[in-house]
């Protein structure tokens, strides 16, 4: 596809096509950036985009300005797919706030590359370090929760004996 043909894609085939288009996180930055600029118009501005908007675009959030990127609520950002994190040139990333990074979900913070780490601004880095740790201790307490649930289990089953 080239940008040209972008423009040539009718708003409700474009909405309809966003299932796939979200995914492609390879294209040309030129054609993702017409991409992202179809959803603007089709989706309103970026500071306006819930999670629901964020996640439905996916992968063409790449193409986004990055001061369109920075614009994003932090809350909205809990939508970002880890198609979308690796569709983000790490020049582009550079914007992102530490609010916004600390929204992340795990498998978008696990897709940012080394070069997009690069570029993160420090706080947003030291956010990035509070996800993985976060995910840590959940994945602890799940481990624990199964752990004694298995224990109990244990126990009820004895004293049924």
């Amino acid at each position: 596809m080239a940008p040209a043909d972008v423009a040539s894609i009718p708003a409700a085939r474009f909405k309809e096509a966003m299932t796939v288009l979200s995914e492609v996180y390879w294209c040309k930055q030129a054609v993702a950036e017409k991409l992202a600029d179809k959803a603007v118009a089709i989706y309103g501005e970026p500071s306006t985009w819930g999670m629901s908007e964020v996640a439905g675009v996916g992968a063409v959030i790449g193409g986004l300005e990055a001061m369109k990127l920075k614009s994003i609520k932090d809350e909205s950002m809990r939508g970002l797919s880890a198609d979308g994190m690796m569709s983000i040139p790490p020049s582009k990333i550079a914007g992102l706030t530490k609010a916004q990074v600390l929204e992340l979900s795990t498998e978008a913070a696990l897709a940012i590359s080394d070069e997009q780490m690069e570029k993160l601004p420090d706080d947003a880095k030291e956010a990035l370090l509070m996800v993985f740790e976060e995910n840590l201790k959940s994945r602890s307490a799940r481990s624990a929760a199964a752990g004694l649930s298995l224990l109990l289990l244990g126990v009820f089953a004895a004293r049924l004996a």
